[in-house]
């Protein structure tokens, strides 16, 4: 760095004069803590961040270095006071300080003869009123020959009217439309996704592909590999078609008649109805036992002890051993007709 900077870290070297052997710089000083203080802007007086140093060791170069927040004002100030003794004397050294200096200036490279070949290093340069004729014509000449026509642009670039022979670089956006591309072009990332397809030879390509390529586990490939492992006409042991039955078929199948199943079990009773054919029928069968039981009551419990044997016909007639009438034995002549009546 050529000269100090405000709020730039500054190194620079200074010689301490000898007390004791004038006039002459002291060799080796002794420096310590509290020796170099520095005061910003008319501020109070600090110690240095960093001790200064004999640079080369034994010599009498003392080395100071300062750190941006120390050179962070208008006006800096160094103190140099041996605070243990007289070994050397006192120095104060001063900075007028600004945020441009000499090496913040670029070196004009493009002025040949007191003429400027490119716009490169116009920046901040004289305006019109302060240019003589022959300047301005040399720089009218200069700017023309600047229009971007290279053949190459290398770098990002915002904007570019004209043709451009090839850019070598990431480039952000085209807004405009490109006329013609002869070589190729590798595109990274394609946000806009929509629109494409397969050509012929592609599609072609994914039906040529070998079965024994397909073996990565769970793709759609290997799935199909897997499951047609065999030809699909072998898994039928016959091959052929039985039609489904019609109406007729499915009522002869099941045991039904001409009607369908609908309005036959519609014909059965419901159980209402079975419930009032019941109750008519239990009320027929109970009139009839009725008169039986009319019947049987007239039977009584024994028969007398004048009947040796009863028997009843089928006609309900009785048929009966006669021993005694009105309690006298009789008896008989033997005869089919013992008795006359």
């Amino acid at each position: 760095m050529s000269e100090p900077k405000k709020n730039t870290a500054f190194t620079f070297a200074i010689g301490l004069g000898s007390r004791l052997a004038r006039p002459a710089f002291q060799a080796a000083p002794t420096l310590a803590a509290g020796d170099f203080k520095v005061s910003i802007d008319g501020g109070a007086f600090t110690n240095l961040a960093t001790l200064p140093t004999v640079t080369p060791a034994g010599g009498t170069r003392v080395q100071i270095a300062m750190s941006a927040a120390e050179m962070n004002g208008d006006n800096i100030m160094v103190q140099c006071i041996d605070a243990a003794g007289g070994e050397w004397d006192d120095v104060i050294i001063t900075f007028d300080l600004s945020v441009r200096n000499a090496d913040d200036l670029a070196t004009p490279t493009n002025i040949t003869a007191g003429v400027i070949t490119t716009v490169t290093n116009l920046t901040n340069a004289p305006t019109a009123g302060d240019l003589t004729a022959t300047m301005k014509t040399s720089v009218t000449t200069a700017a023309t020959a600047a229009t971007p026509t290279a053949a190459a642009v290398t770098g990002a670039v915002g904007s570019v009217t004209g043709a451009v022979g090839s850019v070598t670089g990431a480039v952000g956006s085209v807004t405009g439309a490109v006329g013609s591309v002869t070589a190729g072009v590798t595109v990274t990332t394609n946000n806009d996704k929509t629109g494409y397809g397969l050509s012929s030879a592609a599609v072609q390509a994914i039906w040529d592909a070998l079965t024994s390529a397909l073996t990565t586990v769970g793709s759609i490939g290997k799935w199909i590999v897997d499951k047609l492992d065999i030809a699909v006409s072998t898994r039928l042991a016959t091959v052929g078609y039985t039609a489904p039955l019609d109406a007729a078929g499915t009522r002869t199948a099941v045991g039904l008649a001409t009607a369908n199943l609908d309005t036959q079990l519609g014909d059965l009773p419901t159980n209402a109805e079975l419930t009032t054919a019941l109750g008519t029928a239990d009320d027929a069968v109970l009139a009839q036992v009725a008169l039986v039981k009319a019947k049987t009551d007239l039977i009584p419990a024994s028969f007398p002890t004048n009947f040796s044997a009863t028997v009843i016909s089928a006609t309900g007639d009785v048929s009966v051993d006669v021993n005694k009438i009105n309690g006298v034995t009789i008896i008989g002549d033997g005869s089919a007709t013992p008795f006359n009546v």
